[in-house]
């Protein structure tokens, strides 16, 4: 019985003298989870009017804003219970150095990803090209960030690659430049050739009229060709480049 009443009694000195402590501790917690709720609503309403179209960093941005509240709390809780600041400080380098050193890799494709975010030069929806690697922008990420070819695989593609390479963004402009090359039948002169391009070129509606199309003979190594320039809004790009080539092809074709 006087081991219990022993038992009991500590229990109630430490609340005594930690009561208070702890109580601050629950309040900083939960000041803390409200603080990040308010913030990152905050965050999510000024992307939704900055920038409806691309939001990618905004994970990023919340998830650094919940690490950088906890640890705020963490400190300021420790404080609370007489935890030295210089110790505070020795435990948190020697943690970071630690963490460094095991993840060198991982810590310098985030700092590669928050560079990514910051200097913007593409958005989600791009068709960007890396390393000869040509896809749609679907995700960026602090790690990764994930491109869909046009057959659709995934391609997860570390930021460090991306930061240390030449990207060819080809959504950044609204129009694009198409360059093709075609022979010229045998039986036919250059100049009826050019004819029958320039006909096709007026009857497709995806082609520009400013800046206007170009038609020129250019020598090759083993014969003349005719070199075709039109300009075509990006998104029509890729399916003007197929469509204009066979129309072109099999009308000359046919001219043989």
């Amino acid at each position: 019985m006087e081991s219990i009443n022993s038992i009991f009694n500590l229990i109630l000195e430490k609340i005594t003298k930690y009561g208070e402590s702890i109580l601050f501790s629950l309040i900083a917690i939960l000041i803390g989870i409200a603080l990040i709720k308010f913030i990152n609503k905050a965050i999510k309403k000024a992307f939704e009017k900055i920038d409806k179209r691309d939001s990618s960093s905004m994970p990023i941005i919340t998830k650094f804003v919940k690490c950088l509240i906890y640890t705020l709390v963490i400190l300021v809780i420790l404080a609370k219970f007489n935890v030295s600041s210089a110790a505070i400080l020795a435990v948190t380098s020697s943690a970071l150095l630690t963490f460094g050193i095991a993840l060198k890799d991982v810590l310098s494709n985030i700092a590669k990803g928050i560079q990514l975010l910051i200097c913007r030069p593409f958005s989600t929806g791009d068709i960007i090209e890396i390393n000869q690697t040509i896809g749609q922008v679907k995700k960026i990420q602090l790690i990764y960030t994930h491109l869909t070819t046009s057959d659709n695989r995934l391609i997860l593609m570390p930021n460090s690659l991306i930061t240390d390479s030449k990207i060819t963004n080809y959504s950044k402009e609204p129009i694009r430049r198409l360059d093709m090359n075609f022979n010229i039948p045998n039986n036919i002169s250059i100049k009826e050739t050019k004819q029958i391009i320039y006909d096709i070129i007026l009857s497709n509606n995806m082609i520009l009229n400013s800046p206007p199309p170009t038609i020129h003979c250019k020598s090759d190594d083993t014969a003349p060709l005719i070199l075709v320039q039109v300009w075509v809004n990006a998104e029509n790009y890729e399916n003007l480049q197929y469509s204009l080539s066979e129309e072109i092809t099999l009308k000359l074709s046919e001219t043989k």
